[in-house]
């Protein structure tokens, strides 16, 4: 599921990172939650930059089923392509927070056109506007804005004002939701991940779900250090299943030589453009001496470049997958050979370039340090799946603020009873389930213990 790679690829590694530095997210003595009004300064300085990317959002917004998963990250992408003064970004540019909230905000309205003319979700969201149209009785489709125009004019103004609203309560509650950074991470981390671990079970309501959270974290962590890029991973994951669809009905229709005819033809010459003109910029780069201090993986890394022994590893399990897909008919293989050879392709190109520089790996140390505390994350998911996710949460609770913050026993007992009653409030208002244990498959206990 998409929350379980999300979650796995940006959440963990920043909350092992927290963890590390054990200490609050905002260590400035600076007041928090003001400075609104520079901010209104900053998006009117930029409007140009908010108009295009509002664009950008609202196109995207209309893609089904793509917009809401990769919109931000192209907008980032965009304002940093399209910036003279690339070097502050990943380090506290206003731009790289503009651009993608501007195409965020517009998506939104981008995904009423497929969903109100062709009844057809622009996204997740979407798919449930969709289903509370079908309890009033209400058909979108192209009728609608002919029987029914009042009624889309309706829903049209109702985002707009949705949105002005939001901003005034983003603002007023600035100040409390700003204190937030203040709290120590110790505090702060048992919250965080028992949100995470619930969000991820109800994508599948699987134990398993959990165990890919985790395994894909551990994956996360070598990328960040080896400043290899999770926004990638991410944007592939969205785009592979539509890619393999349509890649299996062009090849089928048209041959292996599909990307002859002039519409893909175009597509492949645009596409090849984007690669070359990044890999110039990433060259003109490190001509000058400077890292890509956008890409906050790169910034976060130890050299800058790929750990080989990373990618090294890729390469085995690319040429792995290579040699399974040739087992398969062609029209089975042709999707997952392609996929492998050209990142066979990317991987050579990178180890090259690792051996001319002679990059250093990620440091040893720095790993060791994020695994250990992976760890914390890891006794979760062990005492989740010995005495379910109800009994585990207190457990990991009382061991992680003990551990990790020097909350009195008082406090600790406090913070852990609003967290399980916060918790056991969503479960039975919205009528989620918790995962189970080996427990509750040996012993009929009640809820929320069974």
């Amino acid at each position: 599921k998409l929350v379980v790679v999300g979650l796995a690829v940006f959440a963990i590694p920043e909350i092992v990172d927290l963890l590390a530095r054990a200490r609050p997210i905002a260590d400035s003595p600076a007041p928090l939650g003001r400075g609104w009004r520079r901010g209104l300064r900053d998006a009117w300085i930029s409007r140009w930059l908010v108009a295009r990317c509002s664009a950008i959002g609202c196109v995207i917004g209309a893609l089904p089923g793509l917009g809401g998963s990769v919109v931000d990250w192209v907008a980032y992408g965009h304002v940093v392509q399209t910036s003279k003064n690339r070097d502050e970004f990943g380090r506290g540019d206003i731009r790289g927070v503009i651009a993608p909230e501007s195409a965020n905000n517009a998506k939104e309205g981008g995904g009423l056109i497929p969903t109100l003319l062709f009844g057809i979700p622009g996204s997740g969201s979407m798919a449930i506007f969709l289903g509370g149209l079908a309890l009033l009785g209400v058909e979108p489709g192209p009728s609608m804005l002919g029987e029914n125009l009042s009624f889309a004019y309706v829903i049209v103004w109702s985002l707009a004002l949705a949105n002005v609203l939001g901003a005034g309560l983003c603002v007023f509650l600035s100040p409390c939701a700003a204190k937030l950074t203040r709290v120590p991470y110790g505090v702060l981390a048992p919250f965080i991940l028992m949100v995470v671990f619930f969000a991820v079970f109800q994508a599948g309501k699987h134990m398993a779900d959990i165990l890919a959270l985790l395994a894909l974290g551990v994956a996360a962590i070598l990328m960040t250090r080896g400043g290899w890029s999770r926004p990638a991973l991410l944007v592939g994951f969205v785009l592979s299943d539509p890619l393999e669809t349509y890649l299996y009905q062009a090849v089928q229709f048209h041959g292996p030589l599909f990307f002859t005819r002039p519409g893909a033809f175009v597509i492949l010459l645009l596409t090849a453009g984007a690669v070359f003109s990044a890999a110039r910029y990433q060259r003109d780069l490190r001509r000058l001496g400077k890292s890509p201090a956008h890409h906050a993986e790169e910034a976060k890394s130890n050299s800058g470049l790929a750990d080989w022994r990373f990618g090294l590893a890729l390469a085995a399990f690319f040429t792995w997958a290579l040699a399974d897909s040739l087992r398969h008919s062609f029209l089975g293989a042709v999707f997952p050979a392609s996929v492998a050879a050209a990142s066979l392709v990317g991987c050579a190109l990178l180890l090259a370039r690792c051996w001319k520089v002679r990059a250093v790996p990620a440091q040893a140390p720095k790993l060791g340090e994020d695994f250990r505390n992976l760890g914390w994350p890891a006794l979760l998911v062990g005492l989740t799946a010995v005495l379910g996710f109800a009994l585990a949460l207190p457990i990991f609770f009382i061991t992680l603020m003990r551990r990790k913050s020097a909350a009195s026993w008082k406090t600790i007992a406090v913070l852990t009873a609003g967290g399980m009653a916060f918790i056991l409030g969503v479960s039975h208002f919205a009528r989620m389930d918790f995962p189970w244990g080996i427990l509750q498959y040996w012993v009929e206990l009640p809820w929320p213990l069974g």
